[in-house]
C-alpha cells in the first residue's frame, strides 16, 4: 500500500508497516482493556473510559481524548453457544455474510489484497446507507484479520484490525460522504470451552473503535449515538453468529 494516515496515538511498526505486528498489538490490547473496565463495573473503567451500560451479557465504555471531537468506544459482549470464534470472525470479515446482519452496509470491496506480501492484509472499501436526507457514506481502512496474537489471546482466538488509509485506486466516491474510523473486534473462546472455539461454550467478542461519518453532522450527535450504535450492532453480529453455528451443528459440525 503505497500511503496511509494513522489516528492519533498510533504509529507505523519499526519496519514501517501500517498495520504491522506492533500496530495490531496495540490495537488487541484496546480491545481487550474492555474486559478490565466490564470487570470493576465502575463509572471509570480506568484511564477516563467511563461507563455506559452493563449488563450479564454486555458492557459498553466511552472515553473522550483532549483534543478529540469523537469518543472511543469499548464494549465486551458475550456471544451464546452453539457459536465459535470462527463463526463471529465469519460474521466480521467475509462481506456476503457481513451484509446479512449489517443492514447498513450497501458494498465492500477489496481494492488491494496482500498488502506488504501478507495475505491477512488488505485495503477495503466500505460503503453504507444513510437514512435520507443524509448522504451515504464511505470509508476507506487498511484492514488485517487471523489468528490474534498468541501472547495476548488464548488458542482458538481471532482479531480484526482496522486503520483509516489512502489509496491511489479508490478515491472519494462521489455522492458519497468519506467518514473515517479505526479498532479492532477481538473474539475468544469462552472459558472452559478449550482450544479452536470447540466444546460449544459460546465465546466472548471485544470492541475498540473511533469513528467519524464525516459531513455536517455534529460531533455531539455522534458521540452520544455511537455507544448505542456499537452495541446494537454486536447484539446483531451476536444474533448472526449464534445462527451460523446452529447451522453448523446441524450439519453435523459440532
Amino acid at each position: 500500500m503505497k500511503s496511509f494516515s494513522l489516528p492519533v496515538g498510533h504509529r507505523p511498526d519499526a519496519a514501517g508497516n501500517a498495520l504491522g505486528p506492533d500496530v495490531i498489538a496495540r490495537l488487541v490490547r484496546d480491545a481487550k482493556g474492555a474486559a478490565g473496565a466490564a470487570a470493576d463495573g465502575s463509572a471509570d473503567g480506568g484511564a477516563g473510559w467511563q461507563l455506559v451500560t452493563s449488563s450479564a451479557c454486555a458492557t459498553v465504555h466511552r472515553r473522550k481524548l483532549p483534543g478529540q471531537p469523537v469518543t472511543q468506544v469499548r464494549a465486551r459482549v458475550a456471544v451464546r453457544a452453539p457459536a465459535r470464534p470462527t463463526d463471529v470472525f465469519r460474521c466480521l470479515y467475509d462481506p456476503p455474510t457481513r451484509r446479512s446482519w449489517d443492514e447498513s452496509l450497501l458494498s465492500m470491496d477489496v481494492v488491494e489484497a496482500g498488502v506488504g506480501g501478507d495475505e491477512r492484509n488488505d485495503v477495503v472499501a466500505a460503503r453504507l446507507g444513510c437514512p435520507f436526507p443524509l448522504a451515504n457514506r464511505e470509508t476507506l481502512c487498511n484492514r488485517w484479520g487471523g489468528a490474534a496474537p498468541a501472547a495476548l489471546c488464548p488458542p482458538g482466538s481471532f482479531a480484526l484490525c482496522w486503520l483509516p488509509c489512502r489509496h491511489p485506486d479508490a478515491p472519494p466516491r462521489k455522492g458519497h460522504v468519506r467518514g473515517w474510523s479505526f479498532g479492532a473486534y477481538v473474539v475468544e473462546p469462552a472459558a472452559g470451552t478449550g482450544t479452536g472455539g470447540g466444546g460449544g461454550g459460546g465465546c466472548e467478542l471485544f470492541i475498540f473503535l473511533q469513528s467519524d461519518p464525516g459531513g455536517a453532522i455534529p460531533k455531539w450527535c455522534v458521540n452520544r449515538f455511537m455507544p448505542k450504535a456499537a452495541l446494537k450492532s454486536a447484539r446483531k453480529l451476536a444474533k448472526r453468529a449464534q445462527e451460523l453455528g446452529a447451522e453448523r451443528v446441524a450439519g453435523g459440525d459440532a
